[in-house]
């Protein structure tokens, strides 16, 4: 991509910006930082949305160790890069999270951890799932107030702004519920032989009493297998 940009023709690279998207799991090699030092600046938005084992569970395959040591290389990158001919830092990294249902519970948490790694979230990225079966607006009114009253005394402005989000009501669509989620997670967790209940017990066995389990019986033949969370 990078030697197509050079081919194109009436564009002077050297007042060229490039904004690129990552999951984080990627670190450009010299040869790329080189290349692009030819354009005027280089921004990065990482989009990482939890930290630990529930990044790795979230993002399957993926290991933390290899995000959090990009995430440091992307800082230093970044405070490295001043250009006295263009006066301008080259590069940008910025934490670009996406609120849903997976990492709303630990909201707080998750702004500490890219705090303490020099990625304070910033109100301006405010990206959230909007519908669908991760969208945790469609959590139940009470569970919404018990992680509202978990992060009331948290100082960033990051985390109320999703908590107002997570306060709203949800999209008219009944088919985004609770209950989808419970059924897709579950779903997805015997597919990948992974546990949603060892990374969010709490909020698990806050969510199961809203169930509407005769909806779930669908996915009878994962009942007979240790995916089935309900008495856990």
């Amino acid at each position: 991509m990078l030697d197509e940009m050079f081919s194109i023709q009436n564009i002077d690279i050297s007042k060229t910006m490039i904004r690129y998207n990552t999951n984080g799991t990627y670190f450009p090699t010299e040869e790329q930082i080189e290349l692009w030092k030819n354009f005027h600046r280089i921004q990065f938005l990482i989009s990482i949305d939890d930290i630990g084992p529930r990044f790795e569970y979230q993002r399957k395959l993926a290991k933390w160790e290899v995000a959090k040591q990009n995430l440091l290389d992307f800082r230093k990158l970044a405070r490295q890069c001043w250009s006295e001919e263009k006066e301008v830092w080259q590069f940008a990294a910025i934490i670009d999270p996406t609120i849903s249902m997976f990492n709303i519970w630990n909201v707080g948490e998750v702004c500490d951890g890219f705090t303490e790694l020099g990625f304070p979230p910033d109100i301006d990225m405010n990206h959230f799932v909007t519908g669908g079966w991760n969208d945790c607006r469609v959590m139940p009114k009470p569970i919404k107030e018990i992680i509202t009253e978990r992060h009331k005394n948290h100082p960033s402005a990051w985390v109320a702004q999703a908590l107002r989000y997570m306060n709203q009501d949800p999209l008219p669509n009944k088919l985004h519920d609770i209950t989808l989620f419970y059924k897709t997670m579950m779903f997805q967790d015997a597919r990948r032989n992974e546990r949603f209940v060892d990374l969010w017990p709490e909020l698990y066995h806050l969510i199961t009493p809203y169930i509407d389990w005769s909806k779930i019986n669908q996915f009878g033949e994962l009942k007979e297998t240790k995916y089935e969370q309900k008495n856990t």
